[in-house]
This record gives C-alpha cells, structure tokens and sequence, in this order.
C-alpha cells in the first residue's frame, strides 16, 4: 500500500481515502487545530507505519516549508482521482514522498 495510490487509485485490496476529507485534516493540521497530528490523522484514514511516515516526511517536508501548496496538492489528488491524471503523472507532480 502507498498513500498515494489509496488516495488516486487503489491497488487490489487497498481502502481508497477520499481526497476531500484526507486534505480538510491535512488543513486543519496546518492551522495548528487542537489535537489534529499527524498521528490523529493516521489513526482517522488508517493508515499503516510506512504511510504515516509519507506522510510525515511530504507534509513537513513540503507543505509546512511551503515548498508546495496545499491547494495545488489538492487539485492534483482530485485530478489523479477523477482519472484525468494516472498516478504517474500525480506522483510527478508531487513527488515520490507520497509513495
């Protein structure tokens, strides 16, 4: 399982997460919201120890050093997801951190 494979397009039995929501917490987590984490967030998508660190090297790696933008990333998660991207093309706009 890759994070970002279950956000676009999952892979055989993985759960998909939906984009919507997944970038509402990454949001709230960049506001500083009371008890959102990084951990608060695996533990509400589920996500396994090799996608929380994804997600914990992209996320302050990238967006909270504004390297990239958080609308920017949500567009493309939409556009992987909306099949107008594959996951090449997502995972080439975003990077490998992701997964």
């Amino acid at each position: 399982m890759t994070l970002l494979s279950r956000l676009v397009a999952p892979v055989g039995s993985e759960d998909k997460l939906p984009v919507h929501q997944f970038m509402a917490a990454i949001a709230e987590f960049r506001r500083g919201a009371p008890g959102v984490t990084a951990n608060s967030i695996a533990a509400a998508f589920d996500l396994d120890s090799s996608e929380l660190t994804a997600l914990t090297n992209w996320y302050v790696g990238q967006v909270l050093n504004n390297n990239v933008n958080r609308e920017e990333v949500h567009d493309v998660l939409l556009l992987g997801e909306g099949g107008q991207y594959t996951l090449t093309q997502v995972r080439n706009r975003l990077g490998s951190e992701l997964g």
